[in-house]
């Protein structure tokens, strides 16, 4: 395809995603849109406009710390900061000294980590099955960093967007985890989208939808995610918009907390 052709193509398929409002549809209980306990918006500071790009899935599969970094030099060379939404599977294919590494470089940059799940439907999963992957997942992840680090999870994202409302508030209460869903997905995610959509038209896509301010930007860890948030983050700064983390843009709370001990949940 001429770059001529991709152009069009992308100014075509631009358009081409999810806005998830409040008001989207939900089955039952189990799409965590109709708990008023999950977050979509941020909160404006200053009265500037802000964004959170969070990136789910991560890491990819065919991911290495190389490319991590690259990422990481990306958003550092526009001064952003991001939500990676970590898959405990995926984060434990690597060596523990790779892993510390990885967590290491994110943490560095003031980047932030948030609680994620294999798969794309949270809601066929059992309360305690969540439950445990993700004490597994916060524990995996507190061993990894130094003893004096103040790190903790703030934020979780089910799989999918779909969790039922017991776990949604078991999070939130028990774990002190806010679940985070998000107000724009250029379908970045979806295979036959990609055949016709280049990395710039994800970036416009998403860019499109959260222009606005405020708004928080779903994305997915993928071979050409360096290259989609590169060109998200050159619009953004045209329109002097900044991404920050989810717990900055949604002024969640600062303190410490422990991972408990204990496997069943409170409730």
């Amino acid at each position: 395809m001429s770059n001529a052709d991709e152009s069009v193509c992308d100014s075509a398929c631009a358009s081409l995603g999810a806005v998830l409002e409040p008001a989207y549809p939900y089955c039952g209980s189990v799409m965590v849109e109709c708990s008023s306990r999950v977050e979509w918006y941020g909160r404006s500071a200053n009265g500037s406009k802000c964004i959170s790009i969070t990136i789910d899935d991560f890491p990819r599969k065919s991911s290495t710390v190389d490319d991590v970094k690259r990422l990481l030099c990306t958003l550092e060379r526009y001064r952003a900061h991001v939500t990676f939404f970590v898959v405990l599977e995926r984060l434990k294919r690597f060596s523990i000294e790779e892993a510390k590494e990885i967590i290491r470089c994110i943490r560095s940059k003031g980047h932030e980590l948030g609680v994620h799940f294999e798969g794309s439907a949270g809601c066929l999963r059992s309360d305690r099955r969540l439950w445990c992957e993700t004490l597994e997942l916060m524990r995996f992840v507190d061993s990894l960093v130094c003893q004096d680090d103040d790190f903790r999870f703030r934020v979780v994202r089910p799989a999918g967007g779909w969790a039922n409302r017991s776990i949604v508030d078991a999070w939130r209460d028990d774990l002190k985890l806010t679940t985070v869903i998000g107000t724009g997905y250029p379908f970045d995610h979806v295979r036959c989208l990609r055949l016709v959509r280049s990395a710039r038209g994800e970036a416009l896509c998403a860019f499109n939808m959260s222009k606005d301010g405020n708004r928080i930007v779903v994305l997915h860890d993928s071979d050409h995610l360096e290259r989609t948030v590169d060109r998200l983050l050159q619009l953004a700064s045209a329109r002097a918009i900044r991404s920050q983390t989810l717990s900055w843009l949604l002024g969640l709370d600062r303190g410490s907390f422990k991972v408990p001990n204990t496997v069943g949940m409170k409730r």
